[in-house]
């Protein structure tokens, strides 16, 4: 983490269309796509777009405080997050008789936390943010009174050229004190995924900035499914749903779906 100013030129551009919730298509099964810490749906919509010409229904939300301003951001908690995410797929369950729950980064650890506690019919994470990669990142608590707004690091495969620049939209940094939500959500998840019982399947790259890359074998170990798959990409950052790995991560999440979903 790095506590450095954002340049008005490179501000996000909220407005932009990639950057809306969505909701597409009438498939018999459902998909909640749920974008990670300081991101957006537009981190999710090309693979919602992949999930749609498959034939399910899909719907990617915004997390509350997020895709506005990181002071909205700083008024929000994870309370809120998980919230938000929980009344997502209350109300696909209610009209689809199997709904698949899948997030990036803090979504993908929403996600966890939901198949923990509903009848989903599959799990989807990509780089699910259970267990940090920078140990900084625990001292939150302490550091939040030094440093209340960090810019994040810059990472040289953001230029890739299979890299998805017009979707990567979301703060350029983040409100210091909000990690300490996101820990409490790890706190309340890590300790209960043998609860979750429906297929597993769990991508991240072996580049990923962010999350510890023993977090597929914790979930893998951890939970109760008969059906766990672990994908290891090779040209991604931390947010893989949009990278350079973007083609094979869309067409293992399709056969993994087919295959143990329907």
């Amino acid at each position: 983490m790095e506590n450095k100013p954002v340049k008005k030129s490179n501000v996000p551009n909220f407005n932009d269309a990639n950057c809306k919730p969505f909701f597409f298509g009438d498939g018999p099964i459902a998909v909640l796509l749920i974008h990670g810490f300081t991101g957006s749906p537009a981190h999710m919509r090309p693979l919602g777009e992949a999930l749609r010409d498959a034939g399910y229904t899909v719907r990617g939300i915004l997390l509350p405080g997020h895709a506005e301003t990181v002071a909205a951001m700083g008024r929000t908690d994870w309370t809120e997050w998980l919230g938000a995410a929980e009344k997502a797929l209350k109300a696909l369950l209610e009209t689809h008789d199997k709904v698949v729950v899948g997030g990036l980064s803090m979504g993908g650890l929403i996600a966890c936390r939901l198949a923990e506690q509903y009848p989903v019919a599959g799990l989807l994470c990509y780089a699910p943010a259970l267990r940090f990669k920078r140990r900084i990142n625990n001292l939150a608590p302490i550091v939040k009174h030094l440093f209340p707004y960090m810019a994040w690091g810059t990472n040289e495969r953001l230029s890739n050229p299979g890299f998805m620049k017009e979707y990567n939209i979301g703060y350029l940094g983040m409100p210091v004190a909000k990690v300490e939500d996101l820990m409490k959500i790890q706190k309340a998840t890590v300790p209960e995924l043998n609860k979750i019982t429906c297929p597993t399947l769990v991508v991240q790259s072996k580049l990923d900035e962010q999350v510890h890359r023993s977090v597929p074998d914790m979930i893998k170990n951890g939970i109760s499914s008969k059906t766990r798959e672990v994908m290891w990409l090779t040209q991604s950052p931390h947010v893989c749903t949009i990278g350079a790995d973007h083609d094979e991560v869309f067409e293992r999440t399709l056969q993994f779906l087919r295959k143990n979903v329907g």
